[in-house]
């Protein structure tokens, strides 16, 4: 496995409840990947639909004339998805598990995203 995918791996690992952790790029693919099996056959369709909402919200700040997103958070019943805008081009998103602690995730999603950077840039 490469680097990339080996940190990934541990971010993954270190981020309480994650089921799936994944960089992707804008393009909606995935550049790598660390998570359960039962989502990981369905990673590159995650990884195009929630870029695509990431791309939208980043077309709406520029129209509302604010900065970017450097975060976007989907809830439901049955968990939480978490992107962060790492380098331009690039995304982590992270898929939690229903009664993870998102404040924390969050946390250490943000933590996450710079041990990943310089492995991107």
């Amino acid at each position: 496995m490469s680097r990339l995918g080996d940190l990934v791996g541990e971010v993954r690992g270190s981020i309480e409840g994650a089921a799936v952790a994944l960089v992707v790029g804008l393009d909606g693919m995935v550049v790598a990947g660390s998570g359960e099996s039962t989502i990981a056959s369905s990673w590159d369709v995650l990884a195009a639909h929630y870029v695509e909402i990431l791309r939208r919200a980043r077309e709406a700040s520029r129209e509302a004339k604010t900065e970017p997103p450097g975060e976007v958070m989907i809830s439901s019943t049955s968990g939480t998805t978490l992107l962060r805008s790492l380098a331009e081009g690039y995304a982590l998103l992270v898929v939690l598990h229903a009664g993870a602690i998102v404040g924390k995730a969050r946390y250490d999603l943000r933590r996450a995203a710079a041990r990943i950077l310089p492995e991107i840039v």
